[in-house]
C-alpha cells in the first residue's frame, strides 16, 4: 500500500491556515517526484472511498500542494460523490489548486444544472471558479443566472466577476445590472444584490457610485470607451475592502485600502 499522506509532504500543507490554501514554503520546496504525486492521488481516491469528510479534507490539503494533472484528475472524482459534504470538500480543493485542469473541472461542473442550482453547492462552485480569476470564466458566470428563483449562489457569481480584472468582466457586470423583470416592469433583477454589484464594481474600477444602478450606468456611459480595469490598481474604501477580504479570505488582492494618508486627513 502507498505511504500515507502524512509521510509524503506533511510540512507542505501545515502552512495552509495562513495562506487560505497555499503553502508559505511551497516556493522553497523541491519539485515533487512522480512517486509522491502518485501517492497523493491514491490517497485522495482512498479518502473518497472511505466516505469520511475529515479524511478527504486531509488528503485534499496535500493535493492542493501538488498542482499536477494526475492529482487534479483524482480530486475531480469527488465531484461525482453522492455525499454533498464530499462534493463541498472537492470544490474547496479545486478552488485552490493552481492548475488549468482544476478550472476546467469547475467549468464542466457548472454545466451540470442539477449541481449549479443546488442551494448548498452553487455558492461554493461559483466561488471556486472566481478564485482562479480567469477571463474564460466570464461567460459561465453570467450564463442564465435566473434559471431558478431565487438563484442560488448569486452573491458568489457577482463577486467572482469582480476578481476578473478585464474590461469584459466589467461589461458583463453592467449587462447584468441592466436586466429587469419580465413583463414590462423596470424592477431590476439584481436589486437584492446591489451591494455585491457595488463591491465588485468598486474592486474593478476604484470608483464608488454606491448602490444606485442609475449612477453606475451613467458612469459607464461616460467611461465605457476609455476605462480599462487592467491598467488600474484601485484605491478601495476600507469598509468595502474588509467586506471583500472576509468573503474571499484574502488580504487586499489587486487593490489597496484607502489609508489615512491617502485620504489626506
Amino acid at each position: 500500500m502507498t505511504a500515507p499522506v502524512h509521510r509524503i509532504r506533511l510540512g507542505l500543507f501545515l502552512a495552509l491556515v495562513c495562506t487560505g490554501g497555499r503553502s508559505l514554503a511551497a516556493q522553497d520546496t523541491p519539485p515533487a517526484t512522480r512517486e509522491e504525486i502518485a501517492a497523493v492521488a491514491e490517497n485522495v481516491r482512498a479518502a473518497l472511498s472511505s466516505g469520511s469528510r475529515e479524511t478527504l479534507r486531509t488528503a485534499l490539503q496535500a493535493a492542493i500542494q501538488l498542482p499536477d494533472k494526475t492529482v487534479v484528475v483524482a480530486v475531480e472524482e469527488g465531484l461525482a460523490a453522492k455525499d454533498t459534504g464530499l462534493v463541498l470538500e472537492t470544490l474547496q480543493a479545486l478552488r485552490w489548486i493552481d492548475h488549468p485542469r482544476a478550472l476546467e473541472a469547475l467549468h464542466r461542473t457548472a454545466k451540470d444544472r442539477k449541481l449549479r442550482t443546488n442551494p448548498e453547492l452553487a455558492g461554493p462552485l461559483w466561488m471556486a471558479i472566481g478564485q482562479h480569476g480567469d477571463p474564460s470564466s466570464i461567460e459561465i458566470l453570467v450564463r442564465d443566472p435566473f434559471e431558478v428563483r431565487p438563484p442560488p449562489g448569486m452573491q458568489a457569481r457577482i463577486l467572482a466577476l469582480g476578481r476578473i480584472r478585464t474590461k469584459a468582466s466589467l461589461s458583463a457586470l453592467m449587462e447584468l445590472l441592466a436586466l429587469s423583470y419580465p413583463g414590462g416592469t423596470r424592477e431590476r433583477e439584481l436589486k437584492p444584490w446591489m451591494e455585491e454589484v457595488r463591491l465588485s464594481l468598486v474592486m474593478l474600477t476604484g470608483v464608488d457610485q454606491g448602490p444606485q444602478p442609475e449612477l453606475w450606468e451613467s458612469w459607464w456611459r461616460d467611461n465605457k470607451k476609455t476605462f480599462d480595469p487592467e491598467r488600474v490598481t484601485p484605491v478601495v474604501p476600507k469598509a468595502l475592502q474588509e467586506r471583500w477580504d472576509r468573503f474571499w479570505g484574502t488580504m487586499g488582492e489587486g487593490a489597496r485600502s484607502t489609508r489615512r494618508e491617502d485620504r489626506g486627513g
